[in-house]
């Protein structure tokens, strides 16, 4: 038995819409895909840190830790860890202590010394904790 030729026209016609739709559908899925990932990429957040010991504007040494988020997405911070070398700062007065106090003195006038200072408000310390912010970009 064979089909008239108008009926074989009919299930070409029919299987090449099925075949277009399925490939319509593709593109279409796959197209969505793209576009959600060019979208997480465009609010990517970027952190960037840096250190200064001079400011120009005021024309005095200072010391100066920074961390900006120049990406263009919010940028979630769980923790920040400062290191000396290769261990982690446990302190900041000791670490002060360390790196800036005189020299000749020992450990432990170091500590004194750093403390003294900040407690004469000769030097001031400005802070902010990070746990759990965002930073905006």
């Amino acid at each position: 038995m064979t089909l008239p030729s108008s009926r074989v026209l009919e299930l070409v016609i029919a299987v090449s819409v099925v075949i277009i739709s399925l490939a319509s559908l593709f593109v279409a899925l796959y197209q969505g895909r793209v576009m959600e990932q060019t979208m997480q990429a465009s609010v990517m957040p970027l952190i960037q840190a840096g250190t200064s010991n001079y400011d120009a504007e005021k024309e005095d040494w200072v010391l100066r830790l920074e961390v900006r988020n120049t990406g263009l997405g919010p940028a979630r911070i769980d923790y920040l860890r400062l290191m000396q070398g290769d261990r982690p700062v446990a302190s900041l007065g000791r670490w002060l202590a360390e790196c800036c106090a005189p020299d000749g003195l020992s450990a432990e006038q170091r500590l004194a010394h750093v403390q003294s200072v900040f407690g004469a408000r000769e030097i001031v310390l400005v802070t902010e904790s990070f746990n759990g912010r965002y930073l905006a970009p």
